[in-house]
């Protein structure tokens, strides 16, 4: 198998870890019942743990390095290699047990969320929230930012933008 070949099929694998992982989010937020919280919080943290294992592994690093190095690529298959390297270095930036509690928290705080709004008492939430926007800080801090932590935040859903820009 070639380096191309040997990448992409690492990504299908960190891909369809990411797809379970939505499942388990989607099927918490639609029919998992109340109870299954705590359970569901560490199968999230856990697949999130893995996936993060798989995407920071450094096998893909060295393979990125090496198509990175190669002139014989076409227009597709280096807008892949572009795309992995960006998720592979803003991965690596991110410590795996960090990756792993900021799934399990997300994933509590879901229902104290859905709690605060049928009690209309949002101070249910309050704690939740505020740690949430602590694991916002810190995820912002290992990824590194020139101005604001926010900058580095949106640079995670539109590669480039800031604030500024």
């Amino acid at each position: 198998m070639d380096a191309y070949d040997e990448l992409l099929f690492n990504l299908k694998d960190i891909e369809m870890v990411g797809q379970i992982g939505g499942l388990l989010g989607w099927d918490q937020e639609v029919l998992m019942p109340p109870k299954a919280a705590a359970i569901r919080a560490e199968q999230l943290a856990w697949i999130s743990k893995t996936g993060h294992e798989k995407i920071t592994h450094p096998r893909i690093g060295e393979l990125l390095e090496e198509l990175e190095a190669r002139n014989d690529l076409d227009d597709i298959q280096a807008a892949n290699i572009r795309l992995a390297r960006d998720s592979y270095d803003k991965a690596t930036k991110l410590p795996t047990e960090f990756v792993s509690e900021l799934a399990k928290h997300r994933s509590k705080s879901q229902f104290s969320w859905i709690e605060a709004r049928a009690k209309d008492d949002f101070s249910i939430f309050r704690d939740d929230l505020a740690k949430m926007v602590d694991f916002a800080r810190q995820k912002a801090d290992y990824l590194g930012y020139d101005e604001l932590r926010y900058d580095a935040l949106l640079d995670l859903y539109e590669s480039g933008l800031t604030v500024s820009r």
